[in-house]
């Protein structure tokens, strides 16, 4: 083995992969000693190395020489025989120093890792996990998005069911009704077919279930927002306080009826050929029931802000049984404005009976309970009974001779009667209702008649009752004066008598001298 060979194979050992330079080096190598020399130990230098008169190249100044050959000179794989560049290619050795890819081996190991690839390739599309269907997102050459799989269409399927149509999808397109490209979210049934939901126009067509809710074309957006009047644009069945409380403050029901604070409470217009309750038609204002308690009052009131006061109340209650309803008006006692108490100045029951500064009134029209009219219009006043036993309806009465503001009952031949006892019953020392004028049911003596036209008299025989049979008064004169002042009126009906221990009412109008 000369010097020469032992550079040659040095130079090429960087260049071989590990195993074939392992296995030249067993080859060459493998002999101890060249012409009685040990190699390891005295090949620094080789006799005949060189042809020349020089022999003292030592082997790193021979690999200096070759590895300064530049161009054809160097050497190759090409220069050594029967040997491939892919027998000889080094065991170390770069993705980038194949042909077939200009690929790190890093971005290969990006590819394969599950980190981010996004600078080394591209998709348009993404695929189910199992393949299919392929492709559920793509990206067309214009950028647009589609995600479905239903025939291609451009749908995103937001929830689905098994294997059915049953889902909802948002599609972005035009809507089964045509109305405008737009974006829709729809419902298809199990049969495929489409069922529209929600749907919003290129246009500003809004619908909703097929149905248009808004369109921009006869809509005037600014009018919902500048304060104006938008009262064609949409509607309100509610208001709500300024403060957001009591919500709602204003509602209108199915019906039509107007709630206010839950204390006003206004019917809709009864049309012409509607017939209430009571067979009237009419148009009204209804104020409901503020509650159920037998002493609440739902009012409407007539109020005094700059003082503060209420001037006058219109009011209504039930009664303690529920059946006893009272309408009532309240009125200021407004002799300043600081005073500021309401009194109830009329009412009217449940009976048409009208009370004017009392709140139950006994007759048809009462005044303080002290004067009335009768309901066959009798003139009374309030009198304290005072004939020592209960009154009786129809007896004539005298003034009281003993008692203040009292009665006491006439006497047989009475000669100053004042009055008819209204009703009977009334206890001794009660106030009773005394007719004093216009019409009376007055009671005859025992077992008499009365004819209508006749005159009336206070009884001869029998008081306090009266006697009905005279056909005329009595005439005038000195001698027919005092007889005058028996007069109780004149009989306006006729009466047939009722036998033996009674006594009949006979209506009369009132005279008294």
């Amino acid at each position: 083995m000369t010097l020469l060979y032992q550079s040659l194979l040095a130079y090429q050992k960087r260049k071989l992969p590990p195993e074939l330079r392992d296995w030249i080096e067993t080859i060459v190598l493998g002999f101890a000693t060249i012409d009685d020399r040990n190699i390891e130990t005295d090949g620094v230098k080789l006799d005949t190395i060189e042809g020349g008169s020089a022999g003292d190249q030592t082997g790193a100044e021979i690999v200096a020489l070759l590895e300064a050959l530049v161009g054809a000179a160097q050497f190759s794989h090409d220069k050594l025989s029967d040997v491939s560049t892919d027998d000889h290619h080094a065991a170390d050795h770069s993705v980038v120093s194949h042909n077939d890819t200009t690929g790190t081996g890093a971005e290969l190991n990006t590819l394969t890792d599950n980190s981010m690839a996004d600078s080394l390739h591209r998709h348009s599309e993404l695929s189910a996990s199992d393949g299919t269907p392929d492709a559920v997102v793509r990206v067309d050459s214009n950028g647009s998005i589609s995600l479905g799989i239903d025939g291609g269409e451009d749908v995103i399927y937001l929830s689905r069911y098994s294997d059915s149509f049953n889902y909802v999808e948002l599609q972005v397109g035009t809507n089964d009704e045509g109305k405008g490209v737009g974006l829709q979210i729809s419902y298809r049934s199990a049969t495929g077919a489409s069922r529209p939901g929600v749907y919003l126009s290129d246009t500003g067509v809004f619908s909703v279930g097929g149905s248009i809710v808004v369109d921009e074309a006869t809509t005037d957006y600014v009018t919902l927002t500048d304060n104006s009047m938008a009262d064609a644009l949409h509607r309100h069945s509610e208001l709500v306080a300024s403060d957001g409380s009591p919500d709602p403050a204003l509602s209108v029901d199915a019906d039509g009826q107007v709630d206010i604070g839950n204390k006003l409470n206004v019917a809709d217009v009864i049309e012409a050929d509607t017939t209430v309750d009571d067979g009237t038609n009419v148009a009204a204002i209804r104020i409901s029931e503020g509650d159920n308690q037998a002493t609440g009052r739902n009012s409407l009131e007539f109020y005094n802000k700059n003082h503060d006061y209420i001037k006058a109340r219109l009011w209504t209650q039930v009664g303690s049984t529920y059946l006893s309803p009272v309408f009532g008006i309240d009125v200021a006692d407004a002799s300043s404005y600081t005073d500021k108490d309401v009194f109830t100045r009329l009412v009217i029951d449940k009976d048409g009976n009208v009370g004017v500064a009392t709140t139950s009134p006994s007759q048809p029209l009462s005044v303080k309970e002290k004067f009335c009219i009768s309901a066959i219009g009798g003139q009374c006043i309030k009198l304290t009974n005072k004939t020592g036993a209960n009154s009786i309806a129809g007896a004539v009465v005298t003034t009281s001779i003993g008692t203040d503001d009292a009665v006491m009952s006439a006497v047989n031949d009475e000669l100053e009667p004042i009055g008819i006892f209204l009703e009977s019953g009334v206890v001794d020392g009660s106030e009773a209702w005394v007719v004093v004028g216009g019409i009376a049911d007055v009671a005859m003596e025992n077992n008499t008649a009365a004819t209508r036209g006749n005159w009336v008299r206070t009884s001869i025989t029998e008081g306090p009752y009266a006697d009905a049979t005279n056909a005329a008064a009595p005439g005038h004169g000195i001698g027919n004066a005092d007889i005058h002042f028996h007069e109780i009126g004149h009989c306006i009906e006729t009466v047939t008598a009722g036998g033996e221990g009674t006594h009949i009412l006979a209506r009369c109008v009132l005279h008294f001298n």
